[in-house]
């Protein structure tokens, strides 16, 4: 039973999408090269360069070399937050997957904190924003109450990372901009 599992018994996918994220490559890396070190999770780090015009691609194959968890891809035009999701998936090999965005907004140390949740028998485990981060909180704020009363879920923040067991993803039809709604379409399916 997945319940009776230890912390590394799980493999986790991280699916990082990044567009023009350049200068946050290096210290998510190593932030994730911490995390993994620390924890004893056992995973990897798929980097979906979501069509960038700077190096953000070129940093990240780089970088394969350094941190055997790295796998980069690209989608190779900028299709947008749900076509990397995807693409990323697509090539996840783990238990549990996890949305994660290369804008350091969420750190890899909250990681485990997620499988921990995962272990006491959730299918899907969501962050949640906290702090201050200008429009952005109060448009937040009204989407995710508005959200919660129309899907009738208990979410604070569905556009927070996530993470899912691989099964919940594989019954979901994702399409532009559906990433929003995964946790909705997640639950409706009885998850």
């Amino acid at each position: 039973m997945a319940e009776n599992r230890k912390e590394n018994d799980y493999k986790i996918s991280i699916v990082v999408p990044a567009y023009n994220e350049q200068e946050n490559i290096p210290p998510l890396l190593e932030n994730f090269e911490k995390m993994f070190r620390e924890s004893k999770l056992e995973g990897e780090v798929l980097l979906v360069d979501d069509g960038s015009t700077d190096k953000t691609l070129e940093l990240a194959r780089e970088n394969e070399k350094k941190y055997p968890f790295l796998k980069a891809l690209t989608t190779k035009t900028h299709q947008g937050l749900t076509s990397a999701l995807q693409r990323g998936f697509d090539n996840a090999k783990g238990d549990i997957y996890l949305f994660w965005p290369a804008d350091l907004q969420y750190m890899p140390e909250d990681i485990p904190k997620f499988i921990q949740k995962m272990k006491e028998g959730n299918d899907i485990v969501t962050g949640w924003k906290k702090g201050s981060y200008g429009l952005k909180a109060f448009v937040s704020f009204f989407y995710n109450i508005l959200s919660r009363w129309l899907f009738k879920i208990k979410v604070h923040d569905l556009n927070s990372v996530k993470a899912f067991k691989k099964e919940v993803l594989e019954d979901l039809p994702l399409r532009k901009d559906w990433h929003r709604y995964m946790v909705v379409m997640a639950a409706e399916k009885g998850f």
